[in-house]
């Protein structure tokens, strides 16, 4: 499981009506998505045809913060997330890469994609970790392995 962390770029949050926006965003996906809440703070993502699911909550300081608790390669609640976030002044931090994830939708994390074995192939020859790709193209970003942190 993964970790991602919905952090406010405004003071003082509104954890519980933020969290409320993502549900109602995510009820829109009809009979594809559903939303189960256990309580104003936490919920519970499911997906059709598929038996991955993904919780929201709200956790942190003064439960200013959202959580996303999904699997490792959950590609698709992380991105459904992003698509939403940027819209109500949240940025998702990557507890992965320790550092938060770039809001343009067409800027893909590569933390929770499975990668082609060619793709990491080159990227493994030249030292290469990649992080990013731009949404149906072949650029990507990546770290140099050899280079300190």
């Amino acid at each position: 499981m993964t970790a991602y962390h919905l952090t406010s770029d405004h003071a003082p949050a509104d954890a519980k009506g933020d969290l409320q926006k993502i549900i109602d965003y995510l009820l829109t996906f009809v009979g594809e998505i559903g939303v189960t809440k256990q309580n104003e703070g936490h919920a519970t993502i499911s997906y059709s045809d598929t038996p991955m699911t993904a919780t929201l909550a709200i956790t942190g300081k003064l439960n200013r913060q959202i959580t996303l608790t999904c699997e490792t390669y959950d590609a698709v609640s992380v991105h459904l997330i992003k698509n939403v976030t940027s819209r109500i002044g949240y940025r998702i931090f990557n507890s992965q890469t320790l550092s938060y994830m770039v809001n343009d939708p067409n800027v893909l994390d590569l933390t929770s994609a499975q990668l082609d074995a060619a793709i990491r192939s080159i990227t493994g020859q030249y030292g290469l970790t990649p992080l990013f790709q731009y949404r149906d193209s072949l650029v990507f970003y990546a770290k140099d392995n050899s280079c300190p942190p």
